[in-house]
């Protein structure tokens, strides 16, 4: 038995193609940790339709192994030089169909088990871009789990199991105005297809002839209810293969077999500025189109490093501090500033130890020099991915306990945010390295000639 679809549904997945996805690197060099990731280059016409971008939250501006290929810190959607995404066909319901349409390559189709199978068509109307740890042509970005605190691509890839999935999800983008983008879990593989088992399916409530299903680690979204803004509201919510809000389950990844879920009505999966997109092991960030225009230059963070510089110069009986530049030049054997960031006071300058950072947070506990409260003793650095920027006035706050510098929203805002941590918890991180954040999450910065405020 199969079943038509007329008309177009238009949170329906896209489809799988090579990637005409374009990056800020124009050198694609093959390498061992992804492939080429080579890029159809968009026309001259869509140039300029800019959809919006994805940040792997953990890194700042770069991957440790390096931004190379598919496998990047940062992912630019733009519009393509022809449509790729899909829409539903037909539905089969027989055992005998259903098997018949999987090993059928020439076309796409999603199977739910033994419920069902649906073939897909193209759709003229929409852009597609598939996400997931798999290093296939049909991926258009590649990412791997991230590694709190990583900063050499030894321990990028020390992990010896991954919990992302190899095709994790899509986002299918409207080739008209206002440009939407749209979430859908799972993405097409090699053979083009998407093979869901019967304890990953459900029956929709509000119709009972109709299917949904959900890849095995689940594909979750924050929906800040204001926005990329101070006063946003944080849920999150269960996204399904044909791109439907559901509730977060208590344990993830464990599902009944036939389930009855209910679909939340209210809500969708356009993707907004500033929405958080976890894929059960990495988390990304969305910034739209508009949003991206926000975040300051190089430029400008060179600036307000200089101020926080000038501002430690003015202690007394401190040599000026040595600060590494946007473009990303290492300390090496200079000196530079620490905090503790339990009190938040600046500890003056010490020489850098490049082991530094590889000791565990009890061998990083020292005793302030001024207060004598014992905590973190780590040195100041400046979170140098601009589109996780909340303000970009100049850094008066560290978070706590990996002292990375930022305005005093930026670090409220994260502090509030709760990023999923394996099957059941949801832990505060710092955006640039992961690292969980203890305490209130930040503290201010306090240098010896000024008087700490009641406020943290």
């Amino acid at each position: 038995m199969k079943r038509s679809f007329s008309n177009t549904i238009h949170n329906d997945p896209g489809s799988t193609s090579s990637s005409s996805l374009s990056s800020n690197d124009s050198n694609h060099k093959r390498c061992k940790y992804c492939s080429s990731g080579s890029s159809n280059s968009p026309t001259k016409e869509n140039k300029n339709i800019y959809y919006g971008e994805l940040i792997v939250i953990g890194y700042n501006g770069k991957l440790p192994i390096g931004n190379c290929g598919k496998l990047r810190s940062k992912f630019e959607l733009k519009k393509r030089k022809t449509a790729n995404a899909l829409k539903p066909c037909v539905k089969y319901t027989s055992k005998a169909e259903m098997d018949k349409e999987i090993y059928d390559h020439s076309h796409y189709c999603i199977r739910y088990g033994n419920y069902g199978a649906v073939t897909y068509e193209f759709d003229d109307d929409m852009d597609m871009y598939q996400i997931g740890r798999a290093c296939d042509d049909c991926i258009d970005f590649q990412v791997l789990d991230t590694v709190p605190g990583a900063e050499t691509a030894l321990e990028q890839t020390a992990l010896t199991h991954s919990t992302v999935s190899r095709y994790a999800a899509r986002i299918v983008c409207s080739r008209h105005p206002p440009y939407r983008a749209r979430l859908l879990a799972g993405a097409f593989d090699h053979s083009r297809n998407i093979i869901l088992g019967n304890e990953a399916c459900t029956k929709k409530v509000s119709d009972s002839s109709d299917i949904d299903g959900f890849t095995r680690n689940g594909v979750l979204l924050l929906h800040p209810k204001n926005g990329f803004t101070a006063g946003s509201v944080p849920v999150w919510r269960e996204i399904s293969v044909c791109g439907n809000v559901y509730k977060v389950l208590p344990s993830r990844g464990v599902y009944e077999s036939e389930q009855l879920r209910t679909e939340i009505i209210n809500e969708s999966n356009i993707l907004t500025d500033g929405c958080l997109i976890d894929l059960c092991g990495v988390t990304l960030m969305w910034r739209s189109g508009y949003g991206k225009d926000e975040p300051p230059t190089k430029f400008v963070l060179d600036r307000v490093k200089l101020q926080v510089s000038e501002m430690h110069d003015a202690q007394r009986f401190q040599p000026s501090p040595s600060i590494p530049t946007v473009s990303g030049s290492k300390p090496g054997d200079k000196t530079m500033m620490f905090v503790n960031t339990e009190c938040g006071h600046i500890q003056g300058h010490f020489t850098w130890n490049p082991n530094y950072n590889q000791k565990s947070l009890e061998e990083k506990m020292k005793s302030c020099l001024h207060c004598k409260i014992n905590g973190p003793f780590v040195p100041v650095r400046f979170g140098l991915e601009p589109l996780v920027h909340q303000d970009f006035s100049s850094p008066t706050h560290v978070f706590s306990p990996c002292g990375h510098a930022v305005a005093e929203q930026t670090a409220r805002y994260w502090a509030n945010i709760t990023i999923p941590r394996g099957s059941k918890g949801f832990k505060s991180v710092c955006p640039f390295c992961a690292v969980t954040l203890l305490g209130y999450g930040f503290v201010r910065m306090i240098f010896v000639d000024q008087t700490p405020s009641k406020n943290n």
